[in-house]
């Protein structure tokens, strides 16, 4: 004998119940279990679906990201090469016209200006 929770079928709360015979026959399956699920909070496939479809959007875009990220800084990398080539180029150059002043500044010093005239005029002396 068991006891029954109250209901609509009972006559007095608790009072013990007989229990009667299924009308289904019994296949000695077990039965599922049934749980109470609040449709609320169930997401429906298409919900799932967009979830997945915004995840991938998601981490194309972060991966996207990272590509772009990666061109600029493969581009930054070769011009900052070529602006140190540039730079050595300049330093070079820099050095080469300091070296050029240093040649002219001796080649117009009037002290060998006056020793060249000197050495024109006795040369022309000589050659009459």
């Amino acid at each position: 004998m068991a006891f029954a929770a109250p209901d609509a079928n009972s006559g007095a709360r608790g009072l013990p119940v007989e229990e009667v015979p299924s009308s289904r026959p019994d296949s000695g399956a077990p039965r599922p279990s049934l749980d109470v699920v609040d449709r609320r909070l169930r997401a429906s496939s298409s919900t799932r679906r967009q979830a997945k479809v915004l995840k991938a959007l998601g981490a194309l875009f972060v991966v996207g990201a990272f590509g772009v990220t990666a061109a600029a800084h493969t581009f930054v990398a070769s011009d900052q090469q070529r602006i140190d080539a540039l730079q050595g180029q300049l330093g070079q150059a820099l050095a080469t016209q300091q070296e050029l002043q240093v040649a002219r500044a001796e080649l117009e010093s009037p002290s060998r200006v006056l020793a060249i005239a000197e050495h024109q005029l006795a040369w022309s002396r000589q050659a009459r």
